[in-house]
This record gives C-alpha cells, structure tokens and sequence, in this order.
C-alpha cells in the first residue's frame, strides 16, 4: 500500500501546489467556477423537481413508477458513458503517458503500478459524470422526502457503482492494446465507434422509450402500471444502484445492502480480473503503443495530393467555395492547415463514426415518437417536443465542440511559435479558426433540426423557429468553443482529451448550458404566444407581436455576446502567450 501511494503522490502534489501557490487570476477563477458550479447544482435540482412535482401531479402512482424508471434509464446510460469514458482515459494512463518508461524502470512491482494507474484512471474518468449527476439524485431526495441517511449511502453507492464501467473499461482496453497499437488510433476508434454503437442500440431498444407517451398506454392504467413496474435485467448494474436506492423512495423494504455488496464485490472482481489480463497482456501492448503511429501525409506528397484527401472528406471544396473565394491567401493558407492538422489527427477525425452513429440514434428516437394523438393534448405535446427538441441538439452541438472545437488551437502544439512569427494577427487565425469550424457545425445543426422537425410533423413557423435558433446557436457555442480553447490552451498535452476533459473543459460545459438553458427559457415566451395564437385561430394583437419581437431580439443578443466575448477574451490571452 506504501508503495501505491508513492506512485500516486506526484498527482496529489500538482493538486496541492496548484491550490496553494499564490495566484490572483487561479483563485478568481476557482471562486467563479464554484459559484457558478453551485448555481448550476441549485437550479439542475429547483428544475428536476419541479418537473417530478408536476409528473407526479398527473397520478401518484403511474407518476412514481415513471419517476423511478427514469432515474433507473439515466443510471444505465451513465454506466455505458462510464465505460467509454475509462476506455479512452486508460489508454493515456497505461499507455501513453509519457511518466511510464520512468515508472517501469523503478525496482516496483508491476501490481502496484497497476494499482496506481486503475486508481488514477477511475477519478479521470468518473469525476466528471458524477458532478453532473449528483443533483438528479439530490433532486430525487427532495422530492420523495428521504431522511439524512439517503445522502452518505447515496455517496457510498455511487462510489462502489463507478468501480464497474471503468473497470470494465480498463480490462476491454487492456485486451484491445494487446493487438492494435496505442498509437495507430483508427482502428481503435474505428472499433470503438462500432461497439458504442452496439451498445446504444441495444440501449434504446431495451428501454423502448417511446412507450411512455403511447396514449394506448395511458388508456389502460393497470396495464401501464404493470408493465412499467416489468423489473430489469437482473444482470445490470444499474438496476443493482437503483435497487440499493429504491427503499428511500417508498418503494418496499427490500435488499440495499445485498445489491450494495453486490455492487462492491462485482467491482473489485473487475479489478482483480484487469489485473490478471493486465499481467499476461500489458508488456505487449506498451511495446506496441512505442510503435510509430501511420503516415498518412508525408513531406514528399504533393499539395495536389493532399488536396485529392481534403476532396475525399468532402471538405475542401465547400471551404474553397464559402471562405477561399471570399478572402485572400492568408485565409486559404490557415483554412488548408486547420484542415489539414485535423485530418492528420487520427483521435479527432477517425470518431466520426462514433458521431454518425449517435446523431442516427438520436433521429431514430424522435422518429419513433408516437405523438400523432389527434387530441388537443397530443398537439399540445408533439410542439413541446419540438421545442425541447431545440435544447437537445444546442446540448449534442455542445457535446461535439467541447471534443472537436475546443481543443482546436492547442492542436497547434508546439508549432504555434510558427503563428506567432508568421506576418498575421493572433485576431485572423482565431477568426479563420472560427469559420472553419463553424461551416461543419451550421451544416450538422441544420441537418438535426431540419430531419427532427420534419418528423414530428410540425408547422412552418415552429419549423422557422427551430432552424433559426440552431443558426445562432451553431455560432454562438463555435464561438466559445474556439474563444475559451485560445484563453486556456494547453500546448504540451499528450492527448487532446486531456484539453477537453480538464477543469477548464467542464467550465466551457457549465457555459454552453448555460447559454442553451437561458436561449431556450427567453424563447419559451414567444413560442407558447404563438402556439396559442394557432390553436385559437386568432391574430396576434399588435403588443403582442412587439412582446414577442423583444423575446427574438434578447435571444439575438445572448447568442451575439456569447460569440463575440469569448473570442475577444482568447484573442487577448494569446496574445499573451
């Protein structure tokens, strides 16, 4: 044990310092994210329990068993995230970190390295996803009025729940680097794309959710009930957490403590089976990750030849045509090098698949949306849908950028001397920045709200609404996306993911939500007007329109500042740099 914490020392210490070391601009940062994390936690539980209150208000029981189902589908995706996010973070730790050839030299076992590095890899890759899930349990607390001992229990499940997906992340990575190379990452993402896949699919067909909001549900209530309270798989873990927590909800006596060791004793048991495959495995795998990553440009191909790879993706002419054409050759010559760093970087563009994949669940889920009631309510329904659905894509645009735009300026690395001596302005090749990546962006959220919509079916004018607020939004999170990666860059990183997973790449989080949750709350006003104005047939009165032409315009100038302010910000850090 001595030893683990040894290895586990230099982290702790970085921590330590960081926080102790005397700096105005760290602590006026730290005490802004904690204030606005703590009003993001307060507002995520004032909203989810008002929404619980309201479902509940429906029927008591039906309202219940709805409640608990959700808290079991959120359990289960947060397990599949989990999992995905301890694969990517077990590569860095166990193979790429640039720590190891030290750290296997010394006269340490390899268990206790082991150890260390599952450790380390379980914080990286739970911290994020438990900060943004506490409060969908707190907001459950309140709501069902639990006692003070749901809260420490509450803690002690999760702790022990996370131990299972990253463990088992850590031993499927452990198997995958055994046979292809840390460092050649398309087949791996290739690979990875196609079992997130898998296991989304699988995912949404299981939950079928879509039987939630079949009236020929609700016709027949015993039915429903009965059929929601169907248990789950016993196999799951999460039915595992969600029964440790059920008795606080009234839901019976019960077996907490069973399925919470049974929690605990199947994530040792995933510790214990990562370090047997760990210690017939890990020796060819780190070989193979010192391996020289593909080629795939090469100082001796032409620019003709690149170009004929920029056609392939599909990218280069819609640049030529909608920059090239329209500025000189600086633009050209930035626009060709983003294009061309991006490509180059196996991690970024080899996860494309794994985006096709999640964008074609998330279409098939709002296709299989039965809202075509014929009911005033089923109407009524079908557009809050559609309007909700304006937030969901902000939030999958959000998701997207923090992992393909943020990280664009550090993906300069430590060539970004060449920007600073080229004869341009840090202003050009942060704004060429921008407009290269926000083409892709307005095409993909135009794409998600123009299939969406034309799916549920909706008038022109929700249909407008949609579109046009996923324009400014497309800009707007572009922009912050680009501006708060050039204020924090991150030049030395081994990995892209360590730029987007950090403290900073959350607080960019917190701000894209932020700006979706107030675009979609100053848009609710309008929308309902106009709803209202079609289900009566009647016309708008003058105040009205002014009313709603004020909503439009506060929505404009949000998304306005959140582009240009970030920017500016960034431009003036490096600048700096």
């Amino acid at each position: 044990m001595k030893e683990i914490l040894i290895l586990l020392a230099p982290q702790w210490w970085a921590f330590k310092n960081r926080i102790l070391r005397f700096d105005r601009t760290l602590y006026f940062r730290t005490f802004f994210l904690l204030i606005f994390g703590g009003g993001f936690w307060g507002g995520s539980i004032v909203l989810l329990s008002h929404a619980l209150s309201r479902l509940q208000s429906l029927s008591p029981d039906a309202g219940r068993i709805l409640t608990l189902k959700g808290l079991s589908l959120f359990i289960l995706i947060s397990f599949f995230i989990l999992m995905f996010s301890g694969i990517i973070t077990a590569i860095s730790r166990f193979y790429l970190s640039q720590e190891l050839p030290m750290l296997l030299s010394f006269p340490v076992s390899r268990g206790k390295i082991y150890a260390a590095k599952w450790i380390e890899t379980l914080i990286s890759a739970s911290w994020m996803v438990l900060l943004f899930g506490i409060p969908v349990f707190f907001a459950f607390g309140l709501q069902f009025l639990v006692n003070a001992w749901y809260y420490p229990w509450l803690l002690f499940i999760l702790a022990v729940f996370v131990t299972i997906p990253v463990g088992i992340g850590i031993w499927l990575t452990i198997l995958i680097m055994s046979v292809l190379p840390a460092r050649r990452g398309k087949s791996l993402f290739v690979f990875l794309g196609f079992l997130i896949f898998a296991l989304l699919y699988m995912l949404v067909r299981f939950m079928r959710p879509e039987r939630l909001i079949n009236p020929e549900w609700f016709a027949n209530l015993t039915m429903f009930l009965a059929g929601m309270q169907a248990p789950a798989s016993p196999f799951l873990p999460s039915m595992w957490a969600a029964e440790a927590l059920g008795p606080f909800f009234h839901t019976g006596e019960g077996t907490p403590v069973f399925y919470a060791v049974l929690l605990a004793s199947t994530g040792a048991a995933m510790m214990v089976f990562g370090y047997w495959t760990f210690e017939a495995l890990y020796a060819a795998g780190w070989l193979k990750a010192q391996e020289g990553k593909k080629v795939f440009f090469t100082l001796s191909e032409t620019s003709v030849q690149n170009r004929r790879w920029l056609s392939i993706f599909g990218i280069c002419r819609i640049i030529r045509f909608l920059i090239y054409k329209m500025s000189g050759k600086v633009r050209r010559a930035l626009s060709e090098k983003d294009i061309l760093l991006f490509i180059r970087d196996e991690g970024q563009w080899s996860q494309i698949p794994l985006l096709v994949t999640l964008i074609v669940i998330y279409l098939f889920s709002i296709k299989a949306l039965p809202l075509e009631w014929g009911t005033l309510v089923g109407l009524g329904i079908k557009y809050m849908v559609a309007f909700l659905n304006i937030g969901l894509v902000g939030v999958v645009m959000a998701s997207i950028a923090v992992r393909f735009l943020y990280p664009s300026v550090s993906l300069e690395g430590r060539a970004f001397w060449l920007i600073r001596t080229a004869p341009i302005s840090i202003r050009t090749f942060l704004w060429n920045k921008f407009f290269v990546n926000f083409i892709p962006m307005l095409f993909l959220t135009l794409l998600l709200t123009g299939i969406s919509t034309f799916f549920l079916h909706v008038k022109t004018w929700m249909v407008m609404i949609s579109m046009g607020t996923g324009v400014l939004l497309a800009a707007s999170i572009t922009g912050l996306s680009v501006g708060m990666g050039a204020a924090y860059p991150n030049f030395e990183a081994e990995n892209l993911s360590q730029v987007s997973t950090g403290l900073r790449g959350t607080y960019y989080m917190l701000l894209a939500l932020l700006l979706i949750l107030s675009t979609i709350a100053l848009e609710s006003v309008p929308t309902i007007g106009i709803f209202l104005g079609e289900v009566s047939k009647e016309t708008l009165l003058t105040r009205a329109k002014v009313v709603i032409g004020l909503f439009f315009a506060a929505v404009l100038l949000l998304n306005m500042l959140f582009l240009y302010l970030p920017m500016r910000i960034g431009e003036r850090r490096l600048e700096g740099e």
